[in-house]
């Protein structure tokens, strides 16, 4: 195989040993063959193909490149020339490579996939086609060869019923069906049965067929020990009551007694654990020994409880071990027909002896009443002197709280009086409740005038109070009853238009007057009113009752004022002017109202056999007041109010005597219109 390869170093050597050829010319390199390397660097200077960087023409057995290392043969370096490697392409295909199942040739044998590849399968003969060969038959191969198979182990391989993977599962058949060299079947003890079906193969006398016996063995082989039906299995009784006695009823076989179970069988009553045979016999109803009869004398003398009170009558009895329906433990009742009555009974005032004592309605009885001696008769009784009884003692009483059973007047609800004394029986003297205790006013300026909103009841005057309540403003000491409507109003003592009571002169005595607390932020003492007329007019002969249809104020006397004020009640018109007590005292023709000097006065005009009353404010003449003429306005068109008489002078529309108007003092309205007018001051 190396052969040619070898005939190839030898050619080249041949070649080596011819002469040199001079390739140097007179001027040094040359390139003889023309292909642009001289001879220092070109191998073959007689060969223009050949030189430095030419392309090497692989298996040309020349060096066309000039380089000894580039490869001319063997170009896959597996170590064998293309004369002995299929495939000088691929290093894994040359004569040492190993066979392998790839559809390749990769020993270069010339053979594709034989048998002796290294990864070749085995296979084996499956005669029977039950997926199983015989090993004996193994073959390898690339391919699955017709009628093989990849397992083997078949130790049959004319019958499907045997291979490996056969089951093997009837402990009585000797046949290896799974080729495993071994079978189920055996009888070691010659007893008949299989080993597999024989609990104990080393036994003949243990076998399925076997008699079950208590000997702590499964003779029968059926996988339990000593069950209750074992030929020797003794009998046990339960003894669910425990006194180790058991109940003959209730016999079970078994080779050990279960739980809760005794050999005994003599036990009469297995739910009491203190009735067995040879017990003592108590009164329970029950035959305690078991020697059949019932509580042999152990039972107790019952009395009849006719009226089910707990005690039964004495003279009628009965013998029993609990107590008998209508009857009772305990005798001792004195009438066994009232349930009320018995010795444990509490005693009532009710003319019984209820507790069967001998005794009846002591002053223990529960419901005994105590009582009062009530000595002087109030109805009340006094609580030091008590008596226990069912029925009342003569000259007491069942109260308690007379705080004096020596006087009649004095008892809990009397009448409290300012007499140092407690009258009612409350504790306390003299109470503010007392229906004599008298009414205080709060004197917090100490001006001896109280405040009638600050009052108190007391029998006795209390600090700091007065028995007046007059006071106009208690904050203020030197104002003491209020003199004025506009006192009223300052003091906050208000409570809107109507009749109030004051004593503006200090006479002790309180007069009636109308205030107005509105007009003109109120405070106006009302001199009256009266219906609009050119020739009556206001004055003291003309005075109604206060609280009439006429409401006027008694007397001015004494009433200070700065304001007067006429007013139009019907139609709600009002105009005020300040004067002085002196601007209305100018004249003696005017009507006064009061005291001169501070009465007030309203002027009049014409005849003193025929007085016309104006009522107006504002009125001057020539620049001065001139009160004397009331409200003659004489063409001054100034005066406001209620115009009378000669009113057409004032007034659009000529004059008209004896004609009435209301005048702002600059155009007339309601002339001839009835109206009500009227003063006021302030």
């Amino acid at each position: 195989m190396r052969l040619p390869a070898f005939c190839l170093l030898l050619a080249l050597a041949a070649c080596k040993d011819k002469p040199p050829i001079d390739e140097t010319g007179a001027d040094g390199p040359v390139d003889a063959d023309g292909d642009g390397f001289d001879t220092e660097v070109d191998c073959d200077d007689s060969d223009g193909s050949v030189h430095p960087g030419a392309t090497e023409q692989p298996y040309d057995g020349v060096d066309n490149d000039c380089d000894p290392e580039t490869v001319d043969d063997d170009l896959d370096g597996d170590g064998f020339v293309s004369a002995e490697d299929c495939d000088d392409a691929d290093g894994a295909v040359n004569p040492d490579a190993a066979e392998r199942c790839d559809g390749v040739d990769n020993d270069c044998d010339g053979e594709i996939d034989e048998g002796d590849a290294e990864d070749a399968g085995t296979w084996y003969a499956d005669g029977d086609a039950d997926g199983y060969g015989a090993d004996e038959s193994a073959i390898t191969a690339c391919e699955q060869p017709s009628g093989h198979v990849a397992a083997g182990g078949d130790c049959d391989d004319a019958d499907a019923a045997y291979n490996p993977a056969a089951t093997e599962d009837d402990c009585t058949d000797p046949n290896d069906y799974n080729c495993d060299g071994s079978v189920g079947f055996a009888d070691a003890d010659g007893d008949g049965w299989a080993a597999c079906e024989d609990c104990d193969d080393a036994d003949a006398a243990i076998s399925p067929d076997a008699t079950e016996v208590c000997d702590a063995v499964d003779n029968d082989c059926d996988g339990t020990i000593d069950e209750p039906d074992a030929a020797d299995a003794p009998l046990w009784y339960a003894d669910t009551d425990g006194d180790g006695y058991g109940d003959p009823v209730t016999g079970q076989a078994a080779c050990e007694s279960p739980s809760g179970t005794v050999a005994d069988s003599s036990d009469c009553d297995d739910t009491h654990d203190d009735v067995y045979p040879g017990a003592a016999e108590t009164c329970d109803e029950l035959d305690g020994d078991c020697d059949g009869t019932v509580d042999e004398g152990v039972q107790l003398t019952y009395y009849q409880d006719a009226d089910g009170d707990g005690y039964g009558d004495p003279a009628s009895t009965t013998l029993a071990c609990d107590v008998p329906s209508g009857y009772a433990e305990a005798d001792g009742d004195c009438d066994d027909g009232a349930a009320a009555v018995n010795p444990d009974a509490t005693e009532v005032c009710d003319g019984v002896d209820n507790d069967c004592d001998g005794t009846t309605d002591p002053a223990s009885s529960a419901d005994a009443a105590t009582w009062y001696a009530d000595t002087d008769s109030d109805g009340y009784g006094d609580a030091s002197s008590a008596t226990v009884s069912c029925t009342q003692p003569a000259a007491t009483v069942s109260d308690s709280t007379d705080c004096d059973d020596g006087d009649a007047s004095v008892f809990p609800g009397a009448d409290e009086y300012c007499n140092s004394v407690d009258d009612d029986c409350d504790g306390t003297t003299d109470e503010d409740d007392a229906l004599d205790a008298v009414s205080w006013y709060a004197d917090g300026d100490s001006d001896t005038y109280g405040d009638v909103n600050s009052p108190t009841v007391a029998c006795t005057q209390p600090s700091g109070y007065v028995g007046d309540d007059s006071d106009c403003d208690d904050s203020d000491a030197s104002l003491g009853p209020c003199a004025s409507c506009l006192n009223i109003l300052d003091a906050g003592r208000s409570t809107g238009d109507g009749v109030y009571s004051f004593d503006p002169c200090n006479t002790g005595v309180d007069s009636d007057y109308y205030c107005d607390m509105t007009t003109d932020g109120g405070g106006w003492t009302l001199a009256g009113w009266q219906s609009a007329s050119a020739t009556t007019y206001l004055g003291t002969n003309d005075r109604g009752t206060v609280g009439d249809a006429s409401d006027w104020s008694r007397d001015l006397a004494c009433v200070g004022y700065a304001e007067v004020m006429v007013f139009n009640r019907t139609y709600g018109g009002s105009f005020s002017q300040s004067y002085t007590p002196s601007t209305w005292a100018e004249t003696g023709t005017n009507l006064a109202i009061g005291s001169a000097g501070t009465a007030f006065k309203h002027g009049t005009y014409g005849p003193s056999n025929s007085l016309i009353v104006m009522g107006c404010v504002d009125y001057t003449y020539n620049g001065g007041v001139y009160p004397q003429y009331a409200c003659d306005s004489d063409s001054q068109r100034s005066a406001k109010g209620h115009l009378a008489d000669y009113a057409g002078e004032y007034c659009s529309g000529g004059r008209l005597d004896r004609t009435w108007a209301w005048s702002n003092g600059s155009s007339c309205s309601y002339r001839g219109t009835a109206y009500t007018w009227g003063f006021a001051i302030r």
